[in-house]
C-alpha cells in the first residue's frame, strides 16, 4: 500500500463515519417526527419551522414538531460536523495547510450564519 494511501485512510474512514452517523441520525428523527405530526394530526396550514430558542424545549417536551426539527437541524450541523473532523485529522498528522483551509471555510460559514442572522 503506498504512503498516501495508508495517511488517507484515518480521514476518509473517520470522516464517512461522521457523516454517515448524522445522515443517519437525521433520517431517523425526520422520519420519526413526520409519522409523529402526522398521527397526532398536524395541519399543514401551521408553520412546521420552529426558531432555534423553542426547538431544543420542544424536542426536550417531546413534541413531534420538536423532533422533526431537529432532525432537520442535524441534517444541515452534518457537513459542518465533517468538516471539524477533517480539520481535526489534519491537526494531528500535522498537515497544516489543509487544517488552515478547514478552518477558514469554517470562519466563512460562521461569519455568515452570524452576518445573516
Amino acid at each position: 500500500m503506498a504512503e498516501t494511501e495508508r495517511e488517507a485512510r484515518p480521514l476518509s474512514l473517520y470522516l464517512s463515519l461522521t457523516l454517515r452517523t448524522g445522515a443517519l441520525a437525521a433520517l431517523a428523527l425526520i422520519v420519526v417526527g413526520l409519522l409523529w405530526a402526522g398521527a397526532s394530526g398536524y395541519r399543514p396550514g401551521e408553520s412546521p419551522v420552529l426558531p432555534i430558542a423553542k426547538l431544543f424545549r420542544s424536542a426536550m417536551l417531546l413534541s413531534p414538531l420538536g423532533v422533526l426539527n431537529l432532525g432537520m437541524l442535524v441534517l444541515l450541523l452534518t457537513p459542518i460536523a465533517g468538516l471539524v473532523v477533517a480539520g481535526t485529522v489534519f491537526l494531528l498528522e500535522k498537515d497544516w495547510r489543509y487544517a488552515a483551509v478547514s478552518g477558514a471555510v469554517l470562519l466563512v460559514l460562521l461569519a455568515g450564519t452570524l452576518l445573516s442572522a
